[in-house]
């Protein structure tokens, strides 16, 4: 199956828009960028227009914006209504000559092969898709203009970095926000939303990637693959919701609130990263879990420098700063994952171990002269 040029320029349209970042973009800029006739590309942003994936603004300084959020643009919904045949084969038009109609088993086939390659583009947004920096980006963190991006860079389709989450974590951590018409439809809700995330819990214990399907997840959560999208609308929404939520089971008060649970809490945390060792593994060493663990920083940074400053009050600011440092490194997965893979020991051995090196550490600065002009 091949999309129309038409569908092709559309998609090309409103990752330029998009990237704009709400800046107007002309039909001149676009045309120029992709190297098409101004004709063409107006009758394709009047059709994004009228379907309400474009908003024009008239006069001199006028141009394209999205007509919504790029989190609200299913590539599937733009294919649709920018395509106008999906008939794969005779016997899926309307009107079907085809003399073995009725025997053949091919129609039912290429149903599910269509029906899989629209669940796949519903699955992914707009923002998903947005385009890379332009390589030739005259300052670092600055957003390319529409002029000056390369034409090649048009076909660049991948993934955005998870680190680009336009959402926090605290918007999809909690129950479904969506509108149920009483309590007990929430709560059905909230309780299939629970075992989709789950069912990712399960699956990334088998794989140890993030490369389950959707289909797969489904099929653990004993679900339809429609009934996980309805819950999270891409890849990346279902994998931010799953790191909020297995991090909320791994154990009670994972951040400190004084030096006691700080030193008492590398065992409990690290027994619990045991009984989710694929999954703190994926959270390592996968994209997703590492934008994840970058969103909890500043929180753990706050919790960790109050426990130092506190209740180490009786050491001098360096010897706060050597002992903060090192209870980060220590008090991590990164530490778990080290101890168990080079030493062997379970997750509750090395939480112990920890806890007995701070305890130590603790003692020795103590130990030492404070001596304000040391430097770390």
């Amino acid at each position: 199956m091949r999309l129309t040029n038409f569908t092709d320029y559309a998609l090309r349209l409103l990752l330029m828009v998009q990237e704009a970042d709400g800046q107007l973009i002309t039909i001149e800029q676009a045309a120029s960028r992709f190297r098409l006739s101004r004709a063409n590309l107006m009758k394709v942003a009047n059709e994004l227009t009228s379907h309400g994936f474009l908003t024009g603004v008239r006069g001199r300084s006028g141009g394209l914006k999205l007509a919504k959020s790029a989190n609200e643009i299913r590539i599937g919904d733009v294919v649709r209504a920018m395509e106008t045949d999906f008939a794969l084969v005779e016997c899926l038009r309307e009107t079907n000559d085809c003399t073995i109609t009725g025997i053949c088993r091919l129609p039912r086939v290429f149903r599910r092969a269509r029906q899989a390659f629209l669940d796949e583009l519903d699955a992914t947004t707009l923002a998903d898709v947005g385009l890379r920096p332009s390589p030739d980006m005259t300052s670092a963190g600055s957003r390319p203009t529409a002029e000056s991006a390369r034409p090649e860079a048009i076909a660049a389709s991948a993934d955005r970095s998870p680190s680009e989450f336009d959402a926090t974590l605290t918007d999809i951590s909690g129950p479904s926000s969506r509108p149920y018409d009483s309590p007990q439809r929430r709560a059905q809700a909230d309780a299939t939303r629970d075992r989709i995330l789950q069912a990712v819990a399960d699956v990334l214990d088998t794989s140890g990637g993030e490369e389950a399907l959707f289909d797969e997840i489904a099929k653990a959560a004993g679900v339809e693959r429609r009934t996980v999208f309805r819950h999270f609308p891409n890849k990346t929404e279902l994998l931010r919701a799953f790191w909020v939520w297995i991090g909320a089971r791994l154990g009670p008060q994972i951040l400190p609130s004084t030096l006691d649970d700080l030193i008492a809490m590398p065992p409990r945390i690290f027994d619990g990263f045991d009984a989710h060792e694929n999954v703190i593994r994926a959270s390592l060493h996968s994209p997703s879990g590492r934008a994840m663990r970058l969103e909890t920083i500043p929180a753990r940074r706050q919790s960790f420098a109050h426990i130092v400053e506190t209740g180490l009050a009786d050491l001098a600011p360096t010897q706060r700063h050597e002992f903060l440092a090192l209870a980060h490194l220590m008090v991590s997965a990164a530490a778990w994952e080290t101890m168990k893979d080079y030493a062997g020991l379970t997750g509750l051995q090395a939480g112990r171990t920890v806890s007995r090196a701070l305890t130590l550490l603790l003692t020795a600065l103590r130990s030492e002269p404070r001596d304000a002009t040391r430097t770390v």
